[in-house]
């Protein structure tokens, strides 16, 4: 059987607290400064939070696949550049070149949908 300690706020409002066993209370009318003391001491354990720690989700396995990735995407637009040119005679040539054509839209899917993605959901195994 205990009985709820209401305890002064400085916003002014009563705030309710935990339950008191009966005996502390009968100790407590004794002295009403030993009471809330004891109310004040019983709030400041039950309110203490824990300190939150947060970790960068990405470790450094995880980063160097994203550079890794970010270098695969940046090579295959390089490529993809080597067939622009100003020349309108070798227009038609330029775009002949399987480096352009071909190797540069193979690098940049595989950079977006598996390099990417894999530099994000990499998980290091626990020990």
């Amino acid at each position: 059987m205990g009985i709820r300690v209401v305890a002064q706020i400085t916003t002014g409002r009563a705030r309710s607290l935990r339950f008191v066993p009966m005996c502390c209370i009968l100790r407590c009318v004794q002295c009403t400064t030993n009471c809330l003391s004891i109310a004040m001491a019983i709030r400041q354990r039950y309110s203490a939070k824990p300190a939150v720690t947060w970790q960068f989700p990405l470790g450094r396995t995880n980063l160097i696949i994203l550079g890794i990735g970010v270098a695969i995407i940046v090579l295959g637009y390089l490529l993809m550049l080597t067939a622009i040119t100003d020349d309108p005679a070798k227009h038609q040539e330029a775009w002949n070149n399987p480096l352009a054509v071909t190797v540069s839209p193979i690098l940049l899917v595989v950079g977006y949908a598996a390099v990417i993605p894999l530099g994000l959901l990499y998980r290091t195994k626990k020990q």
